[in-house]
């Protein structure tokens, strides 16, 4: 008779310490959630991610993945830096330089596959694809130019630049040097071509957003002075 009362007591002190988590986790669903919060650097920009999500729902990696493909990250803007003065020839070493970014270029390319990301990124990874294709499609073309004096062609994948940027090609064409030739394509060609990019869409923020949205990522964006 002992041991049944014994019994019921600890069968109802399990039973009323189940109802009390449930309770919890009803009016309060973040203390039954796996709540983390990371900050990732944003580079090339001086901005810093504030992400906080349930790792029970996605993982950090995942997380981290998928911020690359945000609008203020280094997919979204170009990794060739090289810098050339039409004043002297380019040197080997410059033009090395100018291949190695366009390569690390070619690699972000690569790896902007939509198979590697959900389905609901598909326009995000499209859209920073076609991006990094362009700034690659300029490299190749000003690289061409320095090696064989070359002009650069106006025409990209569908977008056609002849009507927008054909002015500086004839002007190329007739310049009194190779000086001047150079600051043509290296300035004004590039700044034209840059400007007829726009037309190639705006980064697709509203997919973007409704996919954090979807995943319970919660984003804030802030200045490195302003971490706590």
């Amino acid at each position: 008779m002992t041991y049944l009362k014994t019994f019921r007591r600890s069968a109802c002190s399990l039973a009323l310490l189940f109802e009390t988590a449930l309770f919890y986790s009803a009016i309060c669903p973040s203390l039954a959630a796996q709540q983390v919060t990371i900050r990732l650097p944003l580079p090339p920009s001086e901005e810093v991610a504030v992400l906080t999500f349930d790792r029970g729902r996605v993982s950090e990696e995942d997380v981290r993945k998928w911020m690359l493909l945000h609008e203020r990250s280094s997919y979204a803007s170009p990794s060739i830096r090289f810098a050339f003065d039409c004043k002297s020839q380019p040197d080997s070493s410059g033009l090395r330089q100018l291949r190695k970014d366009i390569d690390a270029s070619q690699q972000i390319i690569d790896d902007l596959d939509p198979g590697k990301y959900p389905q609901e990124l598909s326009a995000v990874v499209t859209y920073l694809r076609e991006q990094q294709s362009f700034w690659v499609w300029q490299a190749k073309e000003e690289l061409n130019f320095l090696q064989s004096g070359e002009v650069p062609a106006l025409v990209f994948n569908n977008l056609d630049m002849n009507q927008k940027c054909g002015r500086v090609i004839d002007r190329m064409r007739n310049a009194r040097s190779a000086e001047q030739a150079c600051n043509l394509t290296i300035f004004e060609w590039q700044n034209c071509t840059l400007g007829a990019r726009e037309k190639l869409g705006k980064y697709p923020k509203a997919q973007w957003d409704s996919f954090l949205k979807s995943r319970g990522i919660h984003e804030r964006l802030i200045m490195p002075a302003h971490i706590d």
